[in-house]
């Protein structure tokens, strides 16, 4: 298996409108160790890819701001509180608050299969605070959100009985925030396990 990054990607429409997603990427080191291409792997009908489509760069983030990862899987993003400032190299936006932000292009596409593959190299990195790492609680946060992203895919059910277990880390180990950012991913999950029990009568 490959190493996945999780961050926040920034990228623009045509009408100059921000799109603020969690993403993975899969990064190439250079001899510094510093991140100098990456792959994503999109899907299809999500908004980050149909903006690197039209507009083929945008801004990777990595940031230890647990909750704003789980406002944007949960569509709970306050786009006017978001601390945004102007790309360095590309036409794009950078998040102020987070750790570091590494502003790429797209350099080659491969749309064969379901998950689209897309090949990115870096054209400037803006460091704005050392990262510290995450404690068990944020980890739990993390697992949870990509446990959410999937809940077009999977039950939403089990998906609801992987969450409790990540509950307990949360609750001895996280913070009021971290706990927030952990209610709102289980919230948005239920609503998808409503709506399919609904369907389903």
């Amino acid at each position: 298996m490959p190493y996945v990054l999780e961050g926040l990607i920034t990228t623009l429409d045509d009408d100059s409108k921000i799109n603020l997603a969690p993403m993975g990427l899969i990064p190439t080191l250079n001899a510094a160790g510093e991140i100098e291409q990456f792959t994503l792997r999109p899907y299809p009908e999500s908004q980050t890819y149909r903006n690197l489509l039209d507009h083929p760069e945008g801004v990777f983030h990595l940031t230890d701001r647990v909750l704003l990862l789980a406002q944007a899987i949960a569509k709970r993003l306050d786009y006017s509180n978001l601390e945004l400032t102007p790309a360095e190299s590309i036409r794009g936006f950078q998040l102020k608050n987070a750790c570091q932000a590494y502003e790429f292009q797209i350099t080659e596409i491969d749309d064969s299969s379901l998950r689209k593959v897309m090949r990115a190299e870096v054209v400037s990195i803006t460091n704005f605070r050392p990262f510290h790492g995450f404690n068990r609680g944020c980890h739990a946060v993390i697992e949870a959100a990509i446990l959410a992203s999937r809940v077009h895919m999977q039950n939403p059910s089990s998906i609801l009985a992987e969450l409790e277990g990540l509950k307990v880390i949360v609750e001895k180990t996280g913070t009021s925030e971290t706990m927030e950012a952990f209610e709102l991913l289980v919230e948005y999950v239920q609503s998808f396990h409503k709506m399919a029990k609904e369907s389903s009568c």
